[in-house]
């Protein structure tokens, strides 16, 4: 098929969807919060771009959101899913949308318009073309983790650190992080909750990884930080443990956070964990705390040159066989949320369209 061809099909005007019901809850099954449902496609809008979705991963920030426990939250009617892969049917963007028309894109998703859906409307600036060779789970998880790992090591590189520490380094985020620090020549110090998590690490190639559970943890990990000159934190977690771990890390070290895995309440409200730092490490010995969210990240880019040379350098990584997709769990959009439910352990669950019109 030659690209534009798709576009002398008939564009669809509804779409089917998973949807919010509006009342987030931390302790609820999914398939109480949310509904699959037909729904009217919105108008495309200046910027925007219509996907025939081909496939679309659950990641953490996916099910805080749905929870309420996220930056933003759900309302009635709201579609969650902030990344998938599909072909771009149609825009209203001007000439990066018409060049974009017919191709394999990645994309991100926000404003309770999501992936999980059959058809997506997203923003264009959001929309990166991948090869069509490139597996489906490869594709549909571009944009979140990888694009996240390599933002992080690039402010971590930024502050001219030696190694990093990465909290709750056994997530999939923690194993991008990994592989990219690695190719970058910077040590990696990876925390983790349980030995089978640290085990993992250790057989991608990681020799510094501890297990925040374990008696002599914090001893452990001072002098690791402090032998390795590791200034620079990479969070996950929050709350306290980011201010127990900068008080045994050297002067000068800058903890990003970038996520709130140490949140919690049954009652569906979002919870904030805050930060409390030693004034001294503030003040005497130049500690620094900042947030990230890649999505001001990408806003904050002039255009969409920068996100292009960072999607071709990730799939430059891939086809090098210095990042993998980890172990995947497919489904069908039907069947996505009872999947869920299940609680897949140890897999990425990605679901995958069936008869798409370009294939």
């Amino acid at each position: 098929m030659t690209r534009g061809s798709v576009f002398h099909m008939y564009l669809p005007k509804t779409t089917h969807a998973w949807v919010h019901k509006g009342t987030p809850c931390f302790d609820k099954p999914f398939g109480e919060l949310l509904e699959l449902k037909e729904r009217p496609l919105p108008r495309l809008t200046p910027g925007s771009a219509l996907i025939e979705v081909e496939g679309a991963p659950v990641n953490p920030s996916d099910m805080m959101f749905i929870r309420g426990q996220y930056g933003m939250k759900p309302q009635a009617g709201d579609i969650p899913g902030f990344e998938g892969c599909g072909t771009v049917l149609a825009a209203n963007a001007g000439p990066y949308g018409w060049w974009l028309k017919g191709q394999r894109v990645s994309f991100g998703a926000q404003d309770g318009n999501g992936a999980w859906t059959r058809y997506a409307v997203v923003s264009i600036f959001s929309c990166i073309p991948v090869s069509r060779s490139l597996p489906v789970e490869t594709a549909a998880t571009l944009i979140v983790n990888p694009m996240t790992a390599i933002g992080l090591i690039a402010k971590a590189r930024k502050h001219g650190t030696k190694a990093i520490v990465v909290n709750a380094a056994g997530s999939a985020l923690g194993r991008y992080l990994f592989a990219i620090a690695r190719w970058s020549g910077i040590e990696f110090i990876g925390l983790v909750r349980h030995a089978e998590s640290a085990n993992a690490l250790r057989e991608m190639g990681a020799k510094h990884i501890l297990v925040t559970s374990e008696g002599d943890f914090i001893e452990r990990f001072q002098n690791l930080s402090q032998q390795l000159d590791a200034r620079v934190l990479l969070d996950a977690v929050a709350g306290d443990e980011t201010a127990l771990l900068m008080n045994a890390m050297p002067d000068r070290t800058l903890a990003i956070v970038y996520g709130q895995l140490s949140q919690g309440g049954g009652d569906g409200a979002r919870s904030v964990r805050r930060v409390a730092l030693d004034s001294d490490g503030l003040v005497f010995r130049k500690q620094r705390i900042e947030g990230y969210w890649l999505t001001h990240e990408l806003h904050g880019f002039n255009g969409v040159f920068t996100p292009l040379l960072r999607a071709r350098q990730i799939s430059k990584l891939y086809q090098k066989g210095i990042l993998a997709t980890g172990p995947i769990a497919a489904t069908s959009l039907k069947d996505l949320i009872p999947t869920m439910d299940q609680g897949v352990r140890d897999s990425k669950i990605v679901f995958l369209s069936e008869g798409l019109s370009y294939r």
